[in-house]
Formats: C-alpha cells, structure tokens, sequence
C-alpha cells in the first residue's frame, strides 16, 4: 500500500523537497520550459502578484521551476527582470486602489499601504525610495573640494608646519 509519505519518497530532488516541508498533496512535479506558462507568469508578476502566489495556483510550476527557468533560459531572464521591474508601479496602483476602498479598516488599509510602499522602496531605490540629500548647517555650509584643492591646502598647511618649525629650531 502507497501512502502519501511514501508516494513521493526519494524518486528526484523535489519530492525530497516535498518531503521535508509535508507537502506531500500539493508537490508539483517539476516541469519542463513553456513559453505559454511563462508569459503568464511574467504578466502576473508584473502585475504586481507574488511568485509564491502565483506557483500555489492549478497548472502552475513550482518556485523552483520558474527559479530554474530563470537561469537556464535567457529569454525568460530577461522577461522576467523587466516584469521584476514593472512590478513597483502595480504597487502604486495597489496603493490607490487601497486608499480609495472604504469598506476595510482604516488602520488595515494604513499597512497595506506601508507595506506596499516599503516593497517599491527595496524594489526600486531611485524611483521610489527616500530622498537623502546632503547639505551643511545654514551658518556653516557643506564646501564642495576637488583634489586639486584639497592638494593645495594640505600643502600650505605643511609648508606652515615646517616653517614654525624650523623657526622654533632657530629660536633655540
């Protein structure tokens, strides 16, 4: 008699995978390259969906496929870097649609908000993350020095040094 813990036991990585995460149910096997399964899930990632929530749906491959695919598949890579790139403008779409809806509570719909802004910051810095700016105290501004300069000075100061040194020589 087969049970479901010895169903998956050891035939290949991912039923060893499945194994030790008891997820002997849902364990999909792993799948070879489709171009119709991979536009969807760039559309989906795109869209601003998790790849874990998109691997949990019917017909899907797991993470590890799709990670798989990534690296064997360059076609793929870069389809899916650009849907990775798309995503930060989904969640902003997310975020709006969230501050419109009322029917939630407010302090919910305030952390989906952070949240969602927090994953544009890390997902894309220049576009959506803080704004550092460097400046100086109004009475002591920042002095902006190239090597040059930096060079001239250092010079004077030890051109002064060994002066008053040798002064102090001379005086003894």
């Amino acid at each position: 008699m087969i049970t479901s813990r010895t169903r998956y036991w050891p035939h290949d990585a991912h039923a060893v995978f499945c194994y030790r995460n008891r997820n002997y149910d849902t364990a999909q096997p792993m799948t070879a390259y489709s171009s119709t399964t991979a536009v969807l899930i760039v559309e989906r990632i795109a869209d601003g969906e998790s790849l874990r929530g998109i691997c949990q749906g019917e017909s899907m491959p797991s993470r590890e496929t799709v990670r798989r695919w990534v690296r064997d598949n360059p076609e793929f890579r870069q389809s899916y870097t650009e849907a990775m790139q798309a995503r930060p403008d989904a969640f902003l779409e997310q975020i709006i649609d969230i501050s419109n809806d009322e029917t939630k509570d407010w302090q919910h719909r305030r952390l989906q908000i952070s949240t969602l802004q927090w994953a544009m910051a890390k997902c894309a810095p220049k576009k959506y993350g803080e704004k550092i700016t460097h400046a100086g105290d109004p009475d002591a501004p920042l002095i902006t020095a190239d090597a040059v300069d930096v060079g001239r000075r250092l010079a004077f100061i030890l051109t002064k040094s060994a002066l008053e040194q040798q002064e102090a020589a001379e005086r003894s």
